[in-house]
């Protein structure tokens, strides 16, 4: 029940953005707030990465976690049994899918991964649309995954992101909105998407099986 199970949110930031500043800090704030709002009891944990390569922000952010959950001063609930959702915007989408690549390397013993949700995925690369970028395919464990995709977000064109989407194997479902790659066109639309993907991540009810299109908010 409730009472023996602790959620613990790990909050993956952009490449160019600290936790608690830089140029996305509006938009990590933003997911924050509603995440807190709809994961209410949650433990968050906001590490600190650097580079713009995933391997390495990976490997820091796995060492993070492992200090964390080594840590006796009580940063994380003990008691409980842990169940972990990882958030990532932009670029740390692509950390989090490589997280969920590799639960081994940094899941804590006895823990469980609910599953990932990736706001603003970056289909592509800003400076050479050819690049494409597919880590969210790699991911073979048994977690759900939940997209929210600006429609006028130019790293993650139609085009492009809906191949890579219609890759991923594990369990999915997607909310396209009116927004841009800051998701800051309608905050409105924004946090209904955050609220009802948080929702679908957090049930543990089988899912039906509906087209994702009809899942999606018409924009």
């Amino acid at each position: 029940g409730e009472e023996s199970e602790s959620i613990v949110v790990l909050l993956l930031h952009a490449s160019s953005g600290k936790p608690k500043g830089g140029a996305n800090s509006k938009a990590t704030r933003a997911i924050l707030k509603s995440v807190r709002e709809n994961v209410p009891r949650a433990t968050v944990l906001r590490p600190e990465a650097k580079g713009t390569s995933v391997p390495p922000r990976a490997a820091q952010t796995q060492a993070f976690v492992r200090a964390v959950a080594a840590d006796e001063s009580g940063v994380l609930p003990s008691g409980k049994r842990r169940k972990w959702l990882i958030v990532g915007y932009s670029f740390g989408t692509r950390v989090a899918s490589a997280m969920m690549s590799d639960i081994s390397a940094w899941l804590p013993d006895g823990d469980e991964l609910i599953g990932g949700l990736l706001f603003a995925f970056p289909a592509t690369n800003g400076s050479d649309f050819e690049k494409i970028r597919d880590e969210p395919t790699r991911i073979e464990a048994d977690v759900r995954l939940a997209f929210i995709r600006g429609t006028n977000d130019k790293l993650a064109r139609a085009s492009e992101f809906d191949g890579i989407y219609d890759r991923v194997s594990a369990k999915k479902r997607r909310w396209d909105i009116a927004a841009d790659h800051g998701m800051a066109l309608d905050e409105a639309m924004t946090k209904d998407a955050i609220k009802n993907a948080t929702s679908y991540l957090m049930s543990q009810e089988e899912e039906e099986d509906v087209p994702d299109a009809k899942r999606q908010r018409k924009v």
